[in-house]
């Protein structure tokens, strides 16, 4: 028998009634520096606040549903897509509006009756200013470190790593009080140069953020 022979039978054997399975492919999420940063300040901050990582998944999970939409949803909406609790829905977003991390838009459903529904949403704007107000911060912890570096002398011991200022290591003798080692003088260029070059690229960063928003 010829193989085009054998190819016609087992064709002829699958039931015409029977619909073909379908490949479903999943849409790849493609997010940007900014969006990515929103989504781990988001985990970290719903996590810590509630002593729950399961729950700042949640939270993750549902600024990542409105960043994609693009739109503003009902927390019904939310929890369905989701399949998540409407309560949970509910928590998540009020802690993320309290922080500043959701926008909330309420809609009049019924004017007469005096029904509104909230709707919420994460916009493009929103995900900028977040992530600037949080360069921001860590610009000015970075810069106070800098100039701790750069203008006040500090002493190490070479053992346990204990760190101490010009005045602490003066009252001691310069010796370690926990195992008598003398304190060293380190030399902190290396690290004044990281600091300076980590400072300079935020803010390069910052000002890359900043003509966005002007341009957008």
């Amino acid at each position: 028998m010829s193989s085009r022979s054998r190819d016609a039978k087992q064709t002829q054997r699958v039931p015409s009634g029977q619909p073909k399975p379908e490949t479903k492919e999943e849409k790849t999420v493609v997010l940007d520096v900014p969006s990515k940063l929103l989504l781990n300040i988001v985990d970290r901050i719903i996590s810590f606040e509630q002593d729950n990582p399961e729950l700042g998944r949640a939270a993750a999970q549902v600024v990542l549903f409105l960043l994609t939409k693009g739109e503003a949803f009902p927390e019904e909406k939310i929890a369905a897509k989701l399949n998540l609790d409407i309560g949970e829905v509910r928590k998540i977003l009020q802690i993320l509006y309290r922080y500043s991390l959701v926008e909330l838009l309420r809609e009049a459903v019924d004017v007469e009756r005096g029904r509104y529904e909230n709707r919420w949403r994460v916009s493009r704007n929103l995900v900028v200013r977040v992530l600037k107000s949080r360069l921001r911060n860590v610009i000015d912890v970075l810069q106070v470190c800098l100039n701790e570096y750069t203008n006040t002398a500090y002493y190490v011991c070479p053992c346990c790593f204990k760190r101490y200022s010009m005045d602490d290591a003066y009252n001691v003798d310069f010796r370690c009080p926990r195992d008598d080692t003398p304190l060293v003088q380190p030399d902190t260029a290396a690290e004044v140069e990281f600091l300076a070059r980590l400072i300079k690229d935020l803010q390069d960063y910052l000002e890359k953020l900043d003509s966005e928003t002007k341009h957008a």
